[in-house]
């Protein structure tokens, strides 16, 4: 669970704690998550995964955006969003959906990570007015984080 919301923070964890563990007691719905989280969905047995995740990993890569609207679970949602985006299969509709789950539980860091992430990519695709909006929100959530 550790590395799976650290996952979700789009903080990139090998999620090394759990594969010392697994040496001294494999359990195989352990091992297809581990796969799952580190990225590792070639030959994954999606009945060993927690329901909530199967539809994104047997979805076609053009298709995931769909299944990840349809997760009703808010940290396996943004924990999917941010597996696409380290897939590099996420579009902006897959970042806007992280940062409207992220803000809508008050989840400040990785709100302020997928701000910018959608920053980037305004800033990127010349979108100047959107940019600007997004500068202002991330400067607020920054400021709540500097706030005791």
């Amino acid at each position: 669970m550790h590395c799976a919301t650290r996952r979700a923070m789009l903080i990139d964890d090998a999620c090394s704690e759990y594969a010392e563990l697994a040496g001294n007691q494999p359990n195989p719905a352990d091992q297809a998550y581990y796969r799952f989280l580190t990225l590792r969905w070639d030959g994954l047995d999606l009945a060993l995964l927690p329901s909530q995740h199967r539809d994104l990993v047997r979805a076609p890569a053009d298709k995931r955006r769909a299944a990840l609207e349809r997760i009703d679970d808010p940290l396996a949602r943004l924990l999917d969003a941010s597996l696409l985006v380290m897939r590099q299969e996420a579009d902006a509709g897959t970042l806007a959906t992280a940062t409207e789950t992220a803000s809508e539980q008050g989840w400040r860091q990785p709100l302020l990570t997928y701000l910018k992430l959608r920053q980037q990519q305004a800033d990127k695709l010349g979108r100047t007015a959107e940019s600007a909006q997004l500068a202002r929100r991330i400067r607020l959530v920054e400021e709540s984080l500097a706030q005791p």
